[in-house]
């Protein structure tokens, strides 16, 4: 039975995350009440079209299910079959503990509980999750790339440039570490010790142990992962395709946005891409959600696609059907499977009984 003590913290911290999320909230709601730019709400609201915004909310529905598949095919191809509304659940439950997070790091950890409770074993739940964070890699570097080579919305005359090629780089090198890590695994080491040793030796970092604890068995775990994808060396690319379909369904968000106002003369891919440029570039934000850093790249990529006057309203739409509502949809699949399993231990305790 587990200690209410250890429960405590916990819980204490799921109050704080929520209350952050709530006050960053808040203070987007108060920036358009005092923004004069933004004082012709109404009208904007008035002139959306329900039927865009039921697409939006599609699409996001379409990013779900892909992230499901993936997760079910990969537990499919490495460990055997499991019900695929168990691989939608964990879908959807690890967006939620993502957006609670900074750098998305609560995601993965619920996920693997979930996956041991479904019969895969904590070795091979790993590696699936390993294996399905590599492809988003992959996915983010290839369309954010092809956004950056091709110039769109020439966001390096933005005045965040160094913004911009920091947040590529740094995806990469999660992508070249993971790599790495399979065949160098004693470099990529020994590049992560001394990393945290600098971190020490600057005192943002105080207990360097747990650090390099962390370190090591993140690595451990991403070396199998990258071993176990050489079984997947023939699935890789129905992979990686299921993968580009996920994330363009969850850029494409702002496209719907986009038509919802009735405007015109943007194509779905220009969208994409431009919105991939944001993404690349406020993913390690260290706030639940990249709040703050989500917001304002928008309003520099967009503030020239929509008129003044939508911007704002638009910017709080892609924010509440990207991130606010897996929030809202995952808290209320968590209440919901804790009743379920709630019930179920009754049922098993009256049996035995």
């Amino acid at each position: 039975m587990e200690n209410n003590g250890a429960k405590q913290p916990k819980k204490l911290k799921r109050v704080w995350q929520l209350l952050y999320i709530i006050l960053t909230f808040g203070v987007l709601v108060v920036f358009g009440l005092l923004d004069d730019e933004v004082k012709n709400i109404s009208d904007a609201l008035e002139a959306l079209n329900p039927s865009f915004l039921l697409l939006a909310l599609g699409s996001m529905i379409v990013f779900w299910f892909a992230e499901g598949v993936l997760i079910h095919l990969i537990i499919k191809y490495l460990h055997g079959p499991i019900r695929l509304r168990s691989s939608l659940l964990i879908s959807v439950i690890g967006q939620y503990y993502s957006a609670l997070t900074p750098f998305a790091s609560g995601g993965q950890p619920i996920q693997a509980i979930y996956l041991k409770r479904y019969g895969v074993p904590v070795g091979t739940s790993t590696s699936v999750l390993v294996m399905k964070f590599l492809l988003w890699q992959i996915g983010v570097l290839l369309v954010s790339g092809v956004a950056i080579i091709f110039n769109v919305g020439n966001p390096f005359s933005s005045g965040i440039a160094a913004v911009i090629v920091v947040g590529y780089v740094l995806n990469f090198i999660v992508l070249f570490a993971a790599v790495m890590a399979m065949y160098k695994p004693i470099f990529i080491t020994r590049i992560g010790d001394t990393i945290v040793r600098f971190l020490v030796k600057i005192r943002i970092v105080k207990r360097p142990e747990k650090l390099y604890d962390k370190l090591h068995a993140t690595l451990a775990d991403y070396a199998h992962a990258m071993k176990t994808a050489r079984e997947l060396r023939g699935k890789i690319f129905v992979l990686l395709l299921g993968t580009l379909v996920e994330f363009f369904a969850y850029l494409g968000v702002t496209y719907f946005i986009y038509l919802a106002f009735g405007n015109t003369g943007q194509s779905y891919m220009y969208i994409v891409l431009l919105q991939s440029i944001i993404y690349v570039t406020v993913s390690f934000f260290p706030l639940p959600g990249a709040s703050g850093a989500s917001e304002g790249g928008f309003y520099l990529a967009f503030n020239s696609i929509f008129p003044s006057a939508q911007t704002y309203v638009a910017m709080l739409l892609w924010r509440g059907f990207t991130y606010y509502i897996n929030i809202i949809v995952g808290a209320g699949m968590v209440l919901i499977d804790s009743i379920l399993q709630a019930r179920v231990k009754k049922r098993a305790g009256d049996f035995e009984g």
